[in-house]
Formats: structure tokens, sequence, C-alpha cells
């Protein structure tokens, strides 16, 4: 069983989970809804590492204090370099998946020096989806009223989904997610808290290739979730990158591609 541990900084606090005894060091962030567990698949498939899975914020333990609210780039960085310090984790690799893949590119391009290969699933990039953008940017007080009103959100869930504005594994995601009051909770506070790391991609991408960083981008061809043209502008743009298309959705995207490094892998 994992054990869990927490650094406090300024207030607020990271929670993880510190697995194997390998020397170099993988740090993973997991999907919404998820915990940091969630990444356990990684560890058979990468036995000489030692990994550190977070918890994002507002995800298990993990709170993230009024004063870093919405978290910005620079606060974001300055947790995680608390975070390495407490841990004295000098080099390491990274890997996200979903919304987890968002706190990687501002850290990376910071500290590229220091990022050895990062692993990115389902990557959000360029495009947000469109209901994201609308329910953050332009709606939030809207937003926060169908969270917390769940009849009237299931009305309009099930409204758009007879209109096939919305797809069916869409709705039944957006349905799973928001069953409970704690549920609705955590997709207001993670959305809203989180849509401040949008990353300057041109940058990124020529931080990561100056720094010669490997980059690995898995999609899952039945992914209904998170577009997979986010991969393809990725991939048009890094130098030491591979993209993976898997037989997987979303939710099974983790699994099967930690599946795939086990027979593959070249870390």
């Amino acid at each position: 069983m994992l054990q869990e541990y927490k650094v406090n900084i300024n207030g607020s606090k990271i929670s993880y989970y510190k697995s194997g005894l390998g020397e170099k060091v993988v740090i993973t962030f997991h999907g919404f809804g998820q915990s940091g567990k969630s990444f356990q698949a990684f560890e058979k498939a990468l036995p000489g590492y030692q990994f550190y899975h977070i918890n994002l914020f507002f995800h298990e333990n993990s709170y993230l204090h009024p004063h870093h609210r919405p978290l910005s780039a620079q606060h974001w960085v300055e947790l995680f370099i608390a975070f390495l310090t407490h841990e004295k984790i000098h080099f390491f690799s990274l890997a996200g998946f979903s919304i987890g893949c968002r706190l990687i590119y501002n850290i990376s391009q910071k500290l590229a020096h220091r990022v050895k290969n990062i692993i990115l699933l389902a990557p959000e990039g360029k495009n947000y989806s469109k209901w994201y953008r609308i329910s953050v940017s332009l709606f939030p007080g809207l937003f926060k009223y169908f969270i917390f009103n769940a009849g009237i959100f299931f009305s309009i869930l099930g409204f758009l989904k007879k209109l096939r504005i919305i797809d069916t594994i869409t709705a039944k995601f957006a349905c799973t997610q928001m069953m409970s009051r704690k549920q609705r909770w955590q997709v207001y506070m993670t959305w809203m808290n989180f849509r401040l790391l949008k990353p300057d991609f041109n940058h990124w991408f020529s931080t990561m290739n100056q720094n010669n960083v490997t980059i690995s981008i898995f999609v899952g061809k039945q992914d209904k979730i998170i577009p997979s043209g986010n991969a393809m502008f990725m991939n048009e743009r890094l130098n030491k990158v591979t993209l993976q298309y898997m037989s997987a959705g979303h939710f099974n995207l983790i699994k099967k591609s930690a599946a795939f490094y086990a027979q593959n892998s070249k870390m």
C-alpha cells in the first residue's frame, strides 16, 4: 500500500505518494477525478525509477490556499520548486494525463535543464474543450449556478445530447463526475483555479528543443474527451518527440500506455 506524504508551502499543501527505489525519478500528475495512485501501472513498466505521484489540488489531501487562487504559472512553479527542495530532487522526468499535463508545461519550461523526459497522455494543449472555454472564461457565474443546481445541469445535458451537440461518451463522463455535491465542488474548484495555467506554446517548444528534452505523447484512438489535434500540434513542432496512437479511450489510456512502455521503454 502506498504511503501518503505531505509538504506544506506557504499555506498550500501538496500531498503525494512515493514508490520505487531507483536512482532516477519520475514525477506524475493524474487526471481530473483521479488520484496519484492512478499512475501505479507505470511502476512495473519502469522498474528502475523512483516515483512521486502528485495529487492535484482539490484532489485527495492536496490543498490550495486562497492566496494562491486562481493558480498562476508563477505560483505553481514556486510551489513545485519547494516540493523538489523538500524531497532533495534535482534531475527528474515528468508524466501527466489529461488535465495533469497542464501542470507540466510551466515547470518544464522553467526547469528544462533539470528535466530528462516527459510523457504526455491525452495532453491538454493549445485547444481546450469549447465547453471548458465557455464555462471558465465567458460565463463563470452561470457555470457556478449550473454546478450547484444539479437538476438544471442534467436537464441541459440531456437536451444537448438529444440534439447531438454533445456525444454519448462525453455526456456519460459529465454525469459520472457530477453526481454528488462533493464532485460538483471538485469540478468547479479545479476548472476555475487551473484556468490561468496556459503556457506560451511557442516558447515551450523552443525551450524543449534547445534543451533536447525527450517527449513521448500518447493518444487514445477512441478518446472522445481530449481532442487528438493537441498531440498533432505538438508533434509537428518538437524535435525529440514520439507520438503513439493507442487502441484506447480516455479512461484506459494510462494502463494501455504503461503496457506499451513495459515492452518498448527507452527512458
